[in-house]
């Protein structure tokens, strides 16, 4: 989950009640889930490392999707190898095959 800028999650005024979760220390209350404070001051450490935790999840996020695209790449590469075998057995059986009945009826 992203935090805004102006989200009570990084403001120095935030607190936290055990029932009711992210309180506001001014008001004593559960801030609306879309507002506007007037008194909202930043937290500057503590949205610089939500920022870094966001930029790590998108990192792993975007390791994560090239991993298994480099397995399903690496599974069609097997598949099509797999294939191309099989055909190639196929191929030199037939011909076996038909040289053998071929030299059966000469």
């Amino acid at each position: 989950m992203k935090i805004a800028d102006n989200n009570c999650e990084i403001c120095q005024n935030k607190g936290f009640n055990s029932d009711v979760g992210v309180i506001c220390l001014l008001t004593k209350a559960k801030p609306p889930i879309e507002f506007t404070c007037s008194s909202f001051e930043k937290d500057a450490p503590l949205a610089k490392d939500i920022a870094w935790r966001n930029g790590l999840k998108e990192k792993e996020e975007r390791i994560t999707r090239v991993k298994k695209r480099l397995t399903i790449g690496f599974i069609a590469f097997l598949l099509i190898i797999a294939l191309l075998i099989l055909r190639a057995i196929g191929i030199g059986i037939s011909r076996g095959v038909g040289q053998a009945f071929g030299s059966f009826f000469h």
